[in-house]
């Protein structure tokens, strides 16, 4: 028979394997799976006056960061871009690492203007930003896609639409400085 303190245990237990499912372990943002139920419950919810958007974050050459300076410096780097988007973010957003270098950001509530406002905002906060590590000033280099979807849209098409985007302004900004390849 399980006393008080055992089911306190037992429910601080669940709660802790819950947490550690729906978010990620370097960050603490919300990870895929997360990002996944909270996109589908607004798109859900969503009102015809209302649109679902999703921006889509890319770390440039973090490759090159991991080979260079190491995997440590690489997870710093991680972790204060998810602290600087963490600063950005509205009550009902999402912000979560979506993987690697990679992250997203669920815009419920939002406009096609807004969208567009927020990821170029975030644009110039990351550009012009470095991450400390060991004495030395990282730059952060990164490239925001943004997707605006009504009522109704499928999940997938959301964040492939805006990571698509992303590419885009990726692929731009790559031949401007006469790099080729993704």
């Amino acid at each position: 028979m399980l006393n008080a303190r055992d089911i306190t245990v037992r429910k601080a237990l669940e709660a802790d394997l819950r947490f550690q499912a729906l978010h990620d372990t370097l960050t603490g943002l919300a990870n895929r799976t997360m990002f996944t139920q909270q996109t589908a419950s607004a798109l859900r919810t969503s009102d015809r006056i209302e649109s679902v958007g999703a921006l889509f974050i890319d770390l440039d050459d973090f490759k090159t960061v991991n080979d260079s300076l190491g995997h440590g410096t690489g997870d710093e780097l991680l972790c204060r871009v998810a602290e600087r988007l963490g600063t950005t973010l509205r009550p009902h957003d999402t912000l979560a690492r979506l993987g690697g270098d990679e992250f997203a950001i669920l815009l419920p509530r939002s406009n096609k203007r807004n969208g567009v406002r927020r990821a170029e905002e975030l644009d110039r906060k990351l550009n012009n930003a470095y991450a400390a590590w060991n004495d030395q000033q990282i730059p952060i280099k990164a490239s925001c896609g943004v997707h605006m979807y009504a009522a109704n849209a499928e999940m997938r098409e959301l964040l492939q639409a805006a990571d698509e985007a992303m590419y885009k302004i990726k692929q731009e900004r790559r031949a401007k400085l006469g790099i080729t390849g993704r």
